[in-house]
């Protein structure tokens, strides 16, 4: 996980039969509380006196670890009949009021007499988004950590400006909680043919940084210690020059769990071809730091055939072989035009995901992402790169419960005939379950 990735830890059910299983014999969990099954969040701006989650373990709890930095004491914590409370003055400074975790995912680390741990994560929530305003207000503080309440329609903004800039990425969380971002449309550029605006002074986007339109995503670029996660984007339309994608232009940080709708699209229109130059429909290049997992992309990629750069006058073809790379692919000998299926280019860790299958201009199958490879870029370093269980499918191949074994039900509506979809992501229960 990522640096502000702290990871909480613990696991589903209610075997614990003893009265009190390590803590203190007080009890802090009360008929009619509610409990977290799996993650839990937390309201920073109006903390509970509580968090309460199930375990899974009938064993004495001897420890639970807040981040790296928070121990809590026996006192501050009780597991009874397989319910883990913790209270949260424990976790908030002497003032009752700031917390002393950062916004974002955090980590409690729960240790048994036996000496093995359980891990669960939970969002410290600094904002909800409600509204297109709330979503368009991120781009004022990039550090926060961020969950959906509801779906969000941006069928109102003309043309939706990329979240984060170069100097900028976006650095905090942006959780849909199974939410989606719908009807975005984001274009660097008016036309995928020319860049006759761009040249002549009006540009699609107003931030200097993105009026290049590479990298290009509804989110530009994000940093190390960023997470996009539990969202779908439905209807969404970016536009790129290259290094694009729906979901972001760059990724330094971590996706996963995130869906990309049929009806989404992501388009490129290169003046220029090389490895690191591409588009998919998660992101266009994932970095070192990166990290892509249990993502669902049923989106088309595409690239303009012909794009007339009229700053230099010249005219490139995406079937020219000067846009083919026969080694830059994820372990093929199939050219490149620098369409991919979900990542454009990965310097870094992509396992368990899935794109749709569809031709390119040369009429091969796209892959799912490429690597690095140095004997195609000699003076950028040795081979870089991971794609783990990485595959196309086509779209009857997506109603295959199979084709996601390894997607975490407790997020993931996975049942054979369906397209996959996301759940409410923070389920809860109510004490006693009986």
């Amino acid at each position: 996980m990522k640096k502000k990735l702290l990871t909480l830890f613990a696991s589903l059910g209610l075997l614990c039969s003893l009265p009190s299983c390590g803590g203190s014999v007080t009890n802090y969990i009360f008929d009619g509380d509610t409990y977290f099954i799996s993650n839990a969040y937390v309201d920073m701006s109006n903390p509970p006196r509580k968090i309460s989650f199930a375990l899974s373990e009938n064993k004495n709890v001897t420890g639970v670890l807040v981040g790296d930095r928070l121990p809590l004491e026996a006192s501050q914590y009780t597991y009874v009949n397989g319910i883990l409370t913790i209270l949260t003055d424990t976790i908030l400074s002497g003032n009752g009021v700031t917390f002393n975790v950062n916004p974002g995912v955090s980590i409690l680390t729960v240790t048994f007499d036996d000496q093995t741990t359980l891990t669960r994560e939970i969002n410290f929530v600094s904002k909800f988004i409600k509204n297109v305003d709330d979503l368009l207000s991120i781009s004022t503080n990039l550090n926060g950590s961020y969950m959906l309440l509801n779906d969000i329609d941006c069928s109102s903004v003309k043309n939706f400006e990329p979240i984060g800039t170069s100097i900028q990425p976006f650095s905090g969380v942006f959780d849909g909680n199974g939410f989606a971002l719908k009807n975005i449309t984001s274009r660097y550029n008016q036309s995928l043919s020319n860049n006759s605006a761009i040249v002549n002074g009006n540009p699609s986007y107003t931030h200097f940084s993105h009026q290049s339109g590479s990298p290009n995503g509804i989110f530009y670029s994000t940093s190390s210690n960023a997470i996009i996660q539990n969202v779908k984007f439905e209807n969404c339309e970016v536009w790129g020059r290259t290094i694009s994608g729906i979901v972001c232009g760059t990724n330094n940080g971590t996706i996963r769990n995130v869906l990309v709708d049929s009806n989404s699209s992501i388009s490129i229109s290169t003046n220029y071809y090389d490895p690191n130059c591409n588009a998919g429909a998660i992101c266009g290049m994932n970095t070192v730091e990166g990290e892509i997992y249990n993502t669902i992309s049923m989106a088309p990629v595409n690239i303009a055939n012909t794009f007339n750069d009229l700053s230099t006058g010249q005219m490139f073809y995406a079937q020219d072989p000067y846009f083919a790379d026969s080694n830059s692919t994820d372990g093929t000998t199939a050219n490149s035009n620098g369409v991919y299926s979900g990542v454009g280019m990965t310097w870094g860790d992509i396992r368990d995901n899935v794109g749709l299958s569809f031709k390119t201009t040369f009429g091969t199958t796209a892959n799912y992402s490429q690597i690095h490879l140095e004997r195609v870029r000699p003076n950028e370093g040795a081979d870089s790169g991971s794609i783990t269980n990485c595959k196309v499918l086509t779209e009857n191949e997506f109603k295959v419960a199979s084709n996601f074994e390894g997607y975490d039900k407790n997020i993931w509506n996975i049942i054979e005939g369906n397209n996959p979809s996301l759940s409410n992501c923070y389920k809860t229960e109510t004490y006693p379950n009986a």
